[in-house]
């Protein structure tokens, strides 16, 4: 690491209370996750047996187009305010600089999305439709400040209440439009109504368990000083979310709309295990925040720590998957998804770079190294569409699993190239060392 030495401080009692309080709220995170996998599991398998390939293709196609928008109507907020929150003071100015940020740029992402859907598919396509409730889902995200703010308190329960509150109760809801044999719409109606409620019941919350007066004025030098991440941020993770999702437009393009259902199913597989890393990350953030800040000394084996518990996380999720997908598949979801069990066999072997991409990710924004995220993802995007072209017309569904695959493993790995994070390099070899888990 380049970074000089610190004299160590003395902060014995807020370093405890730190790791306690870590404790409680990866419980809550895991708690989350967990329920959010075992009942989504069940529903998605009833959903999709319900719905059938041709119809969750179309959904995963318009999911698909309007994540593209995602980052534009984010801001890059979901990485810059647990960060800030720490570090700053001046809690209600960056709350309600936030919030009208927030809300104004997602308003901007659902008129985009839907006016680009409009001119590609025309007025009258059914995806107009599909494109604009899903999109307004963003029209609540200026609420996830709060939940921003409770996470760099280590208070995730309050925004895990919220969210699996409203989970569960659409969960319940999705069942009982299979048995009044509901059409796709409603399906899509009720993931607008999900994230309504979540919205409601963590306002509510933030009311109650703060003593903050919102005045929602934004503070313009507040919003400059953010603007360099904002444009990193927002730009990278709209590369990203194309790179991610670019394959199942491009499979609907190319094959079609039944095919899509197929792949789609495989992949939502895997991206229910993503739970896991998001989890390790949330445990991790504010520990590793606070030990750059205070700790320097300590900053390197932390995040070696974090990295090795993210190693052997990614490297046990992939055995299990990678020996289980084709049976798991086939008794799930049955003949009309032959297919999708090859999907996840190959996505198995992207945990590492992907739990490996977000680990390091966390590095590059609290070293405030953004560039490095969006040329990375850039690199990914790239090598993602040529290989999408090259494979999928020579092998189906299963070329644009081996193009993402490939593609995340150059996206992450291509720290390597950047002499600002090339020592990170280091510490990822290192980090198949068990012993380095509990090196704190």
């Amino acid at each position: 690491m380049t970074h000089t030495l610190s004299s160590k401080p003395n902060k014995a009692h807020l370093k405890r209370l730190l790791q306690s309080n870590l404790v409680r709220n990866s419980g809550w995170l895991l708690t989350d996750k967990i329920a959010r996998m075992l009942v989504g599991l069940v529903v998605s398998v009833l959903v999709a047996r319900y719905l059938g390939p041709d119809a969750m293709g179309e959904w995963s196609f318009a999911i698909s187009f309007v994540t593209f928008f995602s980052a534009l109507a984010y801001l890059g907020f979901n990485s810059i305010l647990p960060r800030e929150f720490i570090n700053d003071d001046s809690t209600e100015k960056i709350i309600s600089t936030a919030m009208i940020s927030r809300g104004l740029s997602s308003l901007v992402a659902v008129l985009a999305s839907v006016l680009i859907m409009a001119a590609w598919k025309g007025w009258q396509s059914d995806y107009v439709i599909y494109v604009l409730i899903l999109s307004s889902v963003f029209l609540f995200g200026a609420v996830d400040v709060f939940d921003y703010y409770f996470q760099s308190k280590l208070q995730s329960k309050y925004g895990v209440i919220a969210r699996l509150s409203a989970y569960l109760l659409i969960a319940l809801s999705k069942l009982y439009l299979i048995y009044i044999d509901a059409p796709l719409l409603w399906f899509i109606l009720a993931s607008l109504f999900e994230i309504g409620i979540a919205a409601a019941v963590l306002t509510w919350l933030f009311v109650k368990k703060t003593s903050f007066s919102l005045q929602f004025k934004m503070d313009r030098a507040l919003l400059k000083n953010y603007s360099p991440d904002i444009l990193s941020l927002s730009i990278s993770g709209m590369l990203i979310m194309i790179y991610m999702r670019v394959d199942q437009l491009m499979v609907t393009e190319m094959i079609g709309e039944t095919a899509n259902g197929i792949y789609s199913t495989g992949v939502r597989m895997v991206e229910m295990l993503y739970f896991v890393p998001t989890i390790i990350v949330g445990s991790f953030l504010p520990s590793i925040t606070y030990v750059r800040k205070h700790e320097l000394y300590n900053y390197e084996a932390k995040l070696l720590q974090f990295y090795s518990i993210m190693t052997y996380a990614a490297l046990g999720i992939t055995l299990a998957v990678a020996l289980s997908a084709h049976q798991v598949m086939d008794l799930l979801f049955g003949p009309e998804f032959l297919g999708s069990g090859l999907i996840l066999f190959i996505y198995a072997f992207s945990f590492y770079s992907t739990f490996m991409g977000v680990a390091t990710s966390q590095y590059l924004t609290v070293e405030r190294l953004l560039k490095i995220s969006l040329y990375r993802t850039f690199i990914g995007l790239l090598v993602n569409i040529i290989l999408n072209l090259i494979l999928i017309p020579r092998m189906g569904i299963a070329g644009a699993a081996i193009a993402s695959l490939i593609s995340y493993t150059v996206a992450t790995f291509s720290l390597l190239l950047f002499p600002d994070s090339r020592n990170q390099w280091q510490l990822l070899l290192k980090a198949f060392n068990f012993k380095y888990i509990r090196s704190l």
